[in-house]
This record gives structure tokens, C-alpha cells and sequence, in this order.
């Protein structure tokens, strides 16, 4: 059923930097008197200190590339077999792009593959396009797009799992075992050089991707991700094996065409934030080839820099999903990304 998948708001007391009716210890004040100090903060990013006694929150599986929530919504929005949804962690261009605009949280764009932005001598098919929500910031620059996959690489940070020696932690772990392939800062499982090492002499094809070989390298190291909650390892093993087809390789750093559109109703309601109308055209799936994007005035550069994506999971709650970060007015309460505790449930309005 269209927007089975669609749930109250963020709750006040998962998305904000603090809440003013909570007060320490008092059961019948806002969020149930469970804060650090008296109006103070009532949840914590997996990837931060401090703030003791207050619930760990962390990225959703839902949202993720190929979530079985994504896959619907696009669906739902009557966009199947034209686009796929993902969210992006993308710092906002102001003198193009985002021209306008106070910060990028929860905007939405229209993403048309080109050509490979490093392995340059490769023949690779492009995937199709993608519609993207931006969920983070610090990411990959005013041009980048960092799409959410499993296993999609860590950087900085890490709260994937506390047991790998890569990024920033603070001792928690959203999964129980997780790939040590490609990390940290390339990519995580994915066919290239630095990862599962399927090229051939630093290059890529649709067949050395989609020989036996690479894919049994993939789908192993995919399904070392073990979590607590069945639907939470499948999500992610399904994305991580997914995004590394040579029909749907979204795992590798590719340049694109871009513009900016209104948000898709269904996607919305995956990921919980909904912008007031912006004015903003609507998505054209007709537009899948880095020609027509070009003829369409789609944008690929910014002083001579590429539009490109790069990859990513590392487990974090979204700087979107702090409604104190999301600038740009929103509808209904749906104010923020959601986000999840350790078992991928999102946190939500009671």
C-alpha cells in the first residue's frame, strides 16, 4: 500500500540540542525527565562524548541505497525503473546549486551518472539516475554528494563497529560484525583497486564487475555484516551487494550532472523531513542520459570542479537529523531527518 511505510514525526525528544521542559530525574516532564541536566540535551549522536544517560541514536537503515522503504517509495511516487532514491551528505553551493539557500539539510536533487570521476581509462555503464535527499554536511565539499550504502566506507568517525581499528569512536556499534575491506577513506566493499580488487591493472569494466569472481569477493564480504536485528543486516547486506552490480554500480566515485527539485512525497516519508514548497520543479524521469541532463541545464561544475558522488556509511546520526541544523521551513513536524537506535528503529512523535 502507497506510504505503508510512513510514521509519525522525529520525536522533540530525539532531534533537538536540547528540550526546555525536561527536567533530570522528574518522570512527568517532556521526554519523561530523561536529560543530561535540566533542560538540557535528551539524546546523543553515536559519534559524539559526553551527554551521559541519554538514549544513542545513529543512522537509519530506511533510508539507506536500495532499502526495501526506498525501493517503494520510488515506486510509489511513479518513478519505478526511471530513478532510484538514496540521501547524500552534500555542503551547500551557494553561488549555484543551493544559491540562496541558509544550509543544505534536507533538500533534494536530481543526480545524472556521466563518467567515472578517478578510474578514467574504465568502461563502465553509467546506473541510472538518482534522486537524493541531503541528510549530512562536512561531507565531500560544495560538489560532492556522499550517497548512504552499506558498507559504503568509513571516514572520520565510525559507530558501525567499535571493534575496527578505523575513525573517531566512542564505544558504540550499530552492528555486531562489519567488513574491514576499503576502509577507512576508500569506499568500503566495492570492486576497485583499493577495495575487492577486481581491476584489471587499476581499471574497470561491466564484465570484470559482473564476472563470478568479483561478485562471490563482493557477496562474501557483504555478508560479513552481522547485526542484532534480522532486518537491519539485510537491509544493509542487500544495499552493500546491490549498489556493486554492473547494472546498478552506484559504489564507486562518478561524476554528474545535477539540479536541484522538489522533494518526491514517499521519499519524505522515509526519511522523516518535509519541506514547505519551495517552488522548485518536480523530478523528470525522461531526463536519463548526461546529454539530456546537459541539454536540460543540469549543472557538472563549479570552478572547474566536477559534480560528483562519493560513498559512505559510518553509522552517525545526521547532522539533518537535528532539527536545530535544518534551516529552511518545514511541514507538519516533520522537522528532521529520523533517527535510529542501535536495532535501526526510527524515533519518532509519540
Amino acid at each position: 500500500m502507497p506510504g505503508g511505510y510512513a510514521l509519525p514525526p522525529p520525536s522533540e525528544c530525539s532531534n533537538q540540542f536540547s528540550v526546555d521542559g525536561c527536567k533530570k530525574g522528574d518522570t512527568s516532564s517532556t521526554c519523561g525527565g530523561e536529560c543530561t541536566n535540566d533542560y538540557g540535551p535528551t539524546s546523543k549522536n553515536a559519534c559524539e562524548g559526553g551527554k551521559d544517560g541519554v538514549p544513542v541514536q545513529f543512522a537509519c537503515p530506511r533510508y539507506m541505497l536500495f532499502a526495501n522503504e526506498m525501493e517503494q517509495a520510488a515506486i510509489d511516487d511513479g518513478f519505478e525503473g526511471k530513478f532510484n532514491y538514496a540521501v547524500a551528505g552534500h555542503d551547500p553551493d551557494g553561488t549555484n546549486l543551493d544559491m540562496g539557500l541558509p544550509d543544505s539539510c534536507c533538500q533534494c536533487y536530481q543526480l545524472v551518472f556521466d563518467a567515472p570521476r578517478y578510474l578514467t581509462n574504465s568502461t563502465l555503464t553509467p546506473p541510472k539516475p538518482l534522486l537524493v535527499q541531503s541528510f549530512n554536511t562536512q561531507a565531500s565539499g560544495a560538489t560532492g554528494f556522499d550517497i548512504y550504502m552499506g558498507a559504503g566506507g568509513l571516514g572520520a568517525f565510525n559507530a558501525c563497529d567499535a571493534d575496527l581499528n578505523y575513525g573517531t569512536k566512542f564505544g558504540y556499534s550499530q552492528y555486531q560484525t562489519y567488513p574491514s575491506e576499503g576502509q577507512a577513506f576508500n569506499g568500503g566493499v566495492k570492486p576497485g583497486p583499493d577495495s575487492m580488487k577486481c581491476d584489471d591493472g587499476g581499471n574497470l569494466s561491466d564484465a570484470l564487475i559482473a564476472s563470478g569472481s568479483c561478485q562471490q569477493k563482493i557477496t562474501s564480504a557483504c555478508n560479513t555484516i552481522t547485526a542484532a536485528d534480522p532486518t537491519l543486516q539485510e537491509e544493509t547486506r542487500k544495499s552493500c551487494i546491490q549498489s556493486n552490480q554492473a547494472t546498478s554500480y552506484y559504489h564507486e566515485n562518478w561524476k554528474v550532472l545535477a539540479k536541484r527539485v522538489a522533494c518526491p512525497e514517499h521519499l519524505t516519508e522515509v526519511t522523516g523531513c518535509k519541506l514547505a514548497p519551495q517552488g522548485l520543479p518536480a523530478p523528470d524521469p525522461n531526463i536519463q542520459t548526461a546529454a539530456q541532463a546537459k541539454a536540460a541545464g543540469f549543472v557538472s561544475t563549479l570552478n572547474n570542479e566536477p559534480y560528483h558522488t562519493t560513498t559512505m556509511q559510518d553509522c552517525c546520526m545526521p547532522t539533518c537529523a537535528w532539527k536545530n541544523n535544518v534551516k529552511s521551513a518545514t511541514v507538519d513536524g516533520y522537522n528532521s531527518f529520523y533517527s535510529c537506535r542501535s536495532d535501526g528503529k526510527p524515533v519518532v512523535k509519540k
